[in-house]
């Protein structure tokens, strides 16, 4: 292969929907319904003239006349250069955005070095951990009973969703699956406390006491982060927060682009874990953040140094399972029915 490998179309492709699941109210939108599909969504190609196609998550098709009058007859090498161009060029979308052709980039230059991206990245793990994120607030009796059966299914951690009307069901929760597993499983907390852009959201609303005097519980209990237990733009509170607890605290996940990392970085809104020699925690969602450039971008800049990186999934679960994409989560229902559904087709897929 020479030594430059040119751009010669992009195309958004439709993933056919197989079944309609079902609908759950989610924790982080209540009053709402969410829908569960097999199948569905999209992904983006870009092809080149080496016979390689990068793939990446679905950009929105008003995108795409855009994206390919500025890269088609451009090097698919110059990732980081086009991720500033298209940022000028093409109009900015926090969800079905360019994010989609910087991955499918990225997938050409690992497809074509014949490397994994952790190893072109300079990372050296070849696994991660899957947890299984609740999607509903649930009682602590059919919670310990999820963590119970999650547990035998092989699954090491789980991600739990706490905002009920008081602390004490909110501890009461996390006691009763401690109750039930022991330490044989690992426990997140998400406060979901930061879904919205500005003051108001529906749902049970924490102010900083209660984030605090939670904290404080679920480090007693073992309970590896907390996430997003404050509004997303509450960076002092966050601070004061981080400063007082032990356990880490996680964020970023509904923060896009890079301006809104910088004031996480240097406020100390995220925490360090002892056992990373006190580095701090962050969470990315690279469809989200303007994709995998912006992401390695944010990790290089002075105050992201010594800070854990959380890879956050991205909103095309069905594109992620189609590609062999490895990521840290895993949607779990706790509608059996409809969860046994999901995960059986996916792991015929």
């Amino acid at each position: 292969m020479s030594g430059n490998v040119t751009v010669t179309d992009v195309k958004v492709k439709n993933l056919r929907t197989v079944k309609h699941v079902g609908e759950l109210e989610s924790a982080w939108s209540p009053g709402r319904n969410m829908s569960f599909e097999i199948g569905g969504g999209s992904f983006t190609e870009v092809h080149t003239d080496a016979g390689i196609t990068g793939i990446g998550p679905g950009m929105h098709p008003m995108l795409l006349d855009s994206v390919k009058e500025y890269l088609v007859g451009k090097s698919a090498f110059e990732i980081e250069q086009h991720a500033v161009a298209m940022n000028y060029y093409v109009q900015y979308l926090k969800y079905q955005g360019i994010a989609g052709v910087d991955m499918a980039l990225w997938d050409i230059m690992g497809k074509a070095a014949n490397l994994p991206l952790y190893k072109l990245w300079g990372g050296v793990k070849d696994k991660v951990i899957l947890y299984a994120s609740m999607v509903i607030l649930s009682t602590p009796e059919e919670r310990a009973e999820m963590a119970l059966s999650l547990r035998e299914e092989g699954w090491q951690a789980m991600k739990i969703r706490l905002h009920h009307e008081t602390i004490a069901e909110d501890i009461r929760t996390i006691e009763a699956v401690r109750g039930a597993i022991g330490d044989d499983m690992t426990i997140m907390v998400d406060g979901n406390q930061a879904q919205s852009s500005g003051d108001w959201q529906p749902g049970v609303r924490w102010n900083f006491q209660r984030a605090y005097e939670t904290a404080v519980e679920l480090q007693d209990m073992n309970v590896y982060w907390l996430e997003e237990p404050l509004n997303r733009y509450d960076f002092d509170g966050l601070a004061e927060l981080n400063s007082r607890v032990e356990m880490p605290i996680a964020g970023g996940e509904n923060n896009p682009g890079l301006k809104e990392f910088r004031p996480d970085m240097r406020a100390g809104r995220v925490r360090a874990t002892p056992a990373r020699e006190h580095g701090d925690e962050w969470d990315d969602q690279p469809s989200q953040s303007g994709g995998s450039c912006r992401t390695l971008w944010q990790a290089n800049r002075p105050a992201s140094r010594r800070r854990e990186y959380r890879r956050h999934r991205t909103h095309a679960p069905r594109f992620l399972v189609a590609t062999r994409t490895v990521h840290g989560t895993a949607e779990r229902s706790t509608n059996r029915s409809l969860q046994e559904q999901i995960f059986n087709h996916g792991e015929r897929t």
